[in-house]
């Protein structure tokens, strides 16, 4: 958010507000993505996050569009509608990306 604050002479100022991340926003921290060449990617996430979330995250920074990600742990499939904290998925976990072709 931004303030404009005028001064004589039509000299004016913009400051900026620091605001606090919501409540509901959850813990910041980081996890790793195994990519299909074995390379590890590391996302920042919050606990209160979906595997939906994750996959967006993925597709914004990989360029890999969600629907053709499958993320993994322990080899098993993960439900977009489930919360990191649901799966107890913490500070450095690794999932696995499986990515399918259309």
């Amino acid at each position: 958010m931004f303030t404009r604050r005028t001064f004589g002479a039509g000299f004016a100022l913009l400051t900026s507000i620091a605001l606090a991340a919501p409540s509901y926003a959850g813990e910041m921290y980081w996890i790793f993505i195994e990519m299909p060449d074995g390379t590890k990617h590391e996302l920042t996430v919050s606990d209160h996050e979906t595997i939906r979330d994750t996959k967006f995250q993925l597709r914004m920074e990989k360029k890999i569009p969600e629907a053709q990600q499958t993320l993994l742990r322990d080899g098993v499939a993960l439900e977009d509608d489930k919360e990191l904290v649901e799966l107890d998925i913490g500070v450095g976990t690794t999932l696995t990306l499986e990515v399918t072709e259309d």
